[in-house]
């Protein structure tokens, strides 16, 4: 079973397994510290998407123990054959020993005020990382930010339209006629996911970026030259030149250069206090 698989009918899935599925790649650990940057002592009840099983959530709540995760399956209207599902995480986090995870799934229409079955204000965080897969995002967006309490933290995670690799693969498997993983997605530019976020009134808004070779090591997988790609090991060698030349990079930019240019892009901002 392949991370975000629906398990097995039987749930006949031992722990050891379980754990390397909510284990995080390496990009994923990059992403995964951006997150845990924004969680404080004062951080208790977070609200996560199902992605990827939950793995995000779940090592949230493996980690942090003093926060109550809820990873919510949001209905997708656009894509009925969505694999990450509550269930699936359900049973990541208990065969991972979690006692402070918690599923649930959007009702009606994932756009509609209240689609989200939680109080205004139920949440010190909320974070997402499949907002691009909704043709009408900004409604969503909307619920998220409806459920963060007031001076609650706001973290969304978005294929970045400036990365050039993650483009390209785009237009290859479109002109090969092979859907995309998620069916729908946009992508947007560094620019853009900020202005979503000027314009839902989120203050103390930063931008982060990671994963800048990350298409250009999943391209091998639709290249006609994938066999002697795949021969001289290209995603170890994609991988190398990461750790090595964009790392440095980064340095001299202070992380400028892969939040411009990585392949996922991540804002964060704080939901104003009504007095403010």
């Amino acid at each position: 079973m392949t991370l975000g698989e629906n398990p097995p009918e039987n749930n006949d899935v031992t722990a050891d397994a379980i754990l390397t599925e909510a284990g995080l790649d390496y990009y994923g650990q990059k992403l995964f510290e951006i997150i845990k940057r924004n969680i404080t002592p004062n951080t208790i009840n977070i609200l996560g998407d199902c992605g990827h099983a939950g793995r995000y959530g779940l090592n949230i709540a493996r980690d942090i123990p003093h926060t109550r995760v809820t990873l919510c399956e949001v209905k997708r209207n656009n894509n009925p054959s969505k694999i990450n599902t509550a269930n699936s995480v359900k049973i990541n986090a208990a065969s991972m020993g979690l006692k402070n995870v918690t599923t649930a799934k959007s009702v009606g229409s994932p756009f509609a005020a209240g689609a989200l079955r939680f109080d205004d204000g139920a949440f010190d965080m909320v974070f997402s990382f499949e907002l691009e897969n909704f043709v009408d995002y900004k409604k969503l967006l909307a619920e998220y930010i409806r459920v963060l309490k007031p001076g609650g933290t706001l973290l969304i995670g978005v294929p970045n339209s400036y990365n050039i690799f993650h483009t390209l693969r785009k237009k290859m498997l479109q002109n090969k006629g092979i859907a995309l993983e998620y069916g729908y997605e946009k992508s947007f530019s560094p620019y853009e996911l900020v202005a979503l976020f000027h314009d839902n009134k989120l203050t103390d808004r930063t931008l982060s970026g990671a994963g800048v070779m990350q298409s250009l090591m999943r391209l091998s997988k639709v290249s006609k030259y994938k066999n002697f790609l795949n021969a001289i090991k290209w995603w170890s060698l994609c991988r190398i030149f990461d750790m090595t030349v964009i790392r440095l990079v980064d340095f001299f930019t202070i992380g400028f250069f892969s939040t411009l240019f990585g392949f996922e892009i991540v804002a964060t901002g704080i939901k104003q206090k009504k007095n403010e």
